[in-house]
């Protein structure tokens, strides 16, 4: 099988997320660490953005796509429950971490934290951006 690549800026949130992704599912990639608009990523991304993917002639932009395509094509624990209301969950939490319009997702009020959310983030790798945390928090709270 050809090798994985993560094309995108290392210090990205959504190139984090699918970092985070492949290093739960243990799956070796390559980062092609290069920034939004640039030639590479401007001939898979409509819009230029980052991350995008390569697997051989399979190319891939937009991380929740590249997420999902990694939790599929790849042995390893699920990324996303396979038990309906369990998926569920994780995909209203990807949702409302994607779509919200405060600075910070961690600005979430305490009340409406699920029980796994980090106050704030702490200066591991797996939680170098909120955002991250919240995703893999809720994923891995799901899978139990």
């Amino acid at each position: 099988m050809p090798d994985l690549q993560l094309i995108g800026a290392p210090q990205s949130n959504y190139v984090w997320v699918c970092r985070i992704a492949c290093a739960e599912k243990g799956v070796p990639y390559t980062l092609v660490p290069v920034f939004p608009h640039t030639q590479e990523v401007d001939a898979i991304h409509p819009l230029g953005k980052i991350p995008a993917l390569r697997h051989g002639a399979f190319t891939l932009c937009e991380s929740r796509a590249i997420c999902c395509y990694i939790d599929r094509a790849f042995a390893g624990p699920n990324l996303v429950p396979r038990e309906p209301l369990a998926a569920a969950r994780v995909e209203q939490w990807l949702s409302i971490v994607n779509t919200a319009r405060r600075s910070s997702p961690c600005s979430i009020a305490p009340s409406q934290r699920p029980a796994t959310l980090p106050a704030r983030t702490s200066p591991s790798p797996t939680s170098t951006c909120c955002r991250s945390s919240i995703i893999l928090a809720n994923c891995r709270k799901a899978r139990r």
